[in-house]
């Protein structure tokens, strides 16, 4: 296990693990105020979750990251009054309506995005290691090199920080397939960048003695400003 590169729900290189946005007591007071139009809220908000969502979608390789957040958080401002539970049902709903405005965004242009060997990095050995930053920038270049399924699977539990159980739901996958998707596009990951791999228990998805590889699941692998919006009531 080199610089990161571990098994599901491990930090990419250079990213520390993801801490709860805004505590239960705080997003429950905030949603409330949210659902009933107040603006501050509203930006408590969008500054706790937009960075990973910006992410996401720049890691699935969108033309403009920060417009599909934009459109993000127009959708959830429509359907923000009927919205109920804490901060992870939040995170996963946010995420949900993400994923749609991508593949919809992919669906219209027809193609994923072509990643050139220009735009992969170097491997580490021989040459000084690239700051925590950059090895994140690098990551996120790689993972769109992924399948679709894999790259969902990694960048919605390692980036967004979501359950499996919760990433099934948005992918419409069983948890087992989640881990398996999630084990080969971070081993994936590993060889690109040119470092060492381990699942984070020490086994591969799916038992001591099963190797994702073996198909043991039925399906798979196959700092700007807050923007003011008004929920819909």
């Amino acid at each position: 296990m080199i610089h990161g590169i571990t098994g599901s729900g491990s930090a990419l290189p250079g990213q520390r693990p993801t801490q709860p946005a805004v505590n239960p007591d705080e997003f429950s007071r905030r949603l409330e105020e949210a659902q009933r139009g107040d603006q501050e809220a509203i930006a408590v908000l969008w500054r706790a979750w937009n960075p990973r969502i910006v992410r996401y979608a720049r890691a699935r390789g969108t033309l403009d990251a920060d417009d599909i957040a934009s459109q993000v958080w127009l959708d959830a401002a429509r359907a923000l009054a009927r919205f109920q539970g804490g901060p992870d049902q939040f995170t996963s709903w946010l995420f949900t309506v993400a994923r749609r405005r991508i593949v919809d965004e992919h669906r219209r242009r027809g193609r994923r995005p072509e990643v050139t060997m220009a735009d992969v990095p170097e491997s580490p050995g021989g040459r000084d290691r690239l700051s925590e930053r950059d090895d994140l920038e690098a990551a996120i270049t790689l993972i769109r090199r992924l399948p679709d399924d894999q790259a969902d699977a990694v960048l919605l539990r390692v980036v967004a920080d979501l359950d499996v159980s919760e990433v099934a739901e948005i992918m419409g996958h069983s948890e087992g397939n989640v881990r398996v998707l999630t084990h080969r596009g971070l081993k994936r990951l590993a060889e690109l960048l040119g470092v060492g791999f381990e699942p984070s228990d020490g086994r591969v998805p799916g038992g001591p003695d099963r190797d994702p590889e073996d198909g043991d699941t039925e399906d798979a692998v196959t700092g700007a400003s807050a923007p003011a919006i008004s929920p819909e009531r």
